[in-house]
């Protein structure tokens, strides 16, 4: 039986008895299992997984690991079309975010512009009723001098003395 070398964690997974995805990916990154590759495809060495796991541990043939690599390809290829659907509606929904937010400051705008005609024509009202009021008492200061006037009788010239 031809065995593989190397294993995707996925592949070890299916090699080794009771493991799963979060358990391998938390040894790998405490440093219990040693791995190479990138960040792209991590790849253990079958020695390090009977290392670790011992009698857990049985090989898959190249013929399994193909169709386990098939499956991770297709799921992979399902993941990214998710992916891409996220980052579109990521994209528009960030589009959509800066519009309310330009819409907001335009009305915020506004806002401020009504409230300072609004405080120009309250100065105008006030200005005018200070007016109005000043002539109201005027006229009747005058009304009142008026009558002072008629109150006192007219006397000719020559009999001021």
């Amino acid at each position: 039986m031809d065995e593989l070398i190397e294993y995707t964690p996925s592949q070890a997974i299916r090699a080794v008895k009771g493991l799963y995805r979060r358990k391998i990916y938390q040894m790998i990154k405490n440093g219990e299992i040693s791995c190479s590759g990138g960040k792209g495809q991590k790849l253990i060495n079958a020695s390090e997984l009977a290392r670790v796991f011992g009698g857990d541990f049985i090989p898959l043939s190249r013929d399994e690991a193909l169709l386990t690599s098939e499956k991770e390809h297709e799921e992979q290829g399902a993941d990214e079309k998710e992916n891409m659907g996220n980052a579109i509606k990521n994209t528009v929904f960030q589009l959509e975010n800066q519009q309310l937010h330009e819409r907001i400051s335009d009305k915020e705008r506004m806002i401020a512009m009504l409230q300072e005609q609004v405080a120009d024509i309250q100065k105008d009202r006030d200005h005018w009723r200070q007016q109005a009021t000043y002539l109201l008492e005027d006229k009747s200061k005058r009304k009142e001098e008026q009558q002072e006037q008629r109150e006192t009788p007219k006397r000719s010239w020559w009999k001021l003395w």
